[in-house]
This record gives C-alpha cells, sequence and structure tokens, in this order.
C-alpha cells in the first residue's frame, strides 16, 4: 500500500512555513493506517529534527487526531493541512 505521504509533500509544509518563522514544527497524525506513512515519517524525522510523528494506535477519526495533534503542538501557531 503507498503512503499518502512523501519527503516531497513534507517539503512543501515546510517551505510554506519558513517564510513566516524559522521556530516551527510539522507533526503528522498516523491514524492508524497500515501504508507505511509511520515508517516513513519515522525515516525522514531522523534527520528533519522539526518533524514529529503521532501514531494512534488505531483509527480513531479525523476529531480524535487532530486534538491530539494539536495537544502535542509546543509551537506558539497550528497549521492544519487535511
Amino acid at each position: 500500500m503507498k503512503s499518502a505521504i512523501s519527503r516531497r509533500r513534507i517539503a512543501a509544509v515546510e517551505d510554506s512555513v519558513k517564510p513566516y518563522t524559522s521556530d516551527y514544527e510539522v507533526l503528522v497524525v498516523n491514524d492508524g493506517s497500515q501504508d507505511k506513512t509511520a515508517e516513513i515519517v519515522t525515516r525522514l524525522s531522523q534527520t528533519c529534527p522539526w518533524l514529529r510523528l503521532i501514531n494512534n494506535p488505531r483509527n480513531m477519526g479525523m476529531g480524535y487526531s487532530l486534538r491530539a495533534g494539536f495537544e502535542a503542538a509546543v509551537k506558539d501557531y497550528i497549521m492544519c493541512y487535511l
């Protein structure tokens, strides 16, 4: 199964934030997906310290996942890509 996440997509998110601040984080909430999302984000986060994975144990739904991301965020502003 192919993952919807990729280095290119992470780079696009990073590029959209960089003009506004150098102090940011990118959180990817994996909502119990069985594709390679967790593996890809874990690998990318080894070279991108601003990238973090939030892994739901199973599919919990969009509301739960948004709240999980909001609660895990430590920066001042939140921007969501759904």
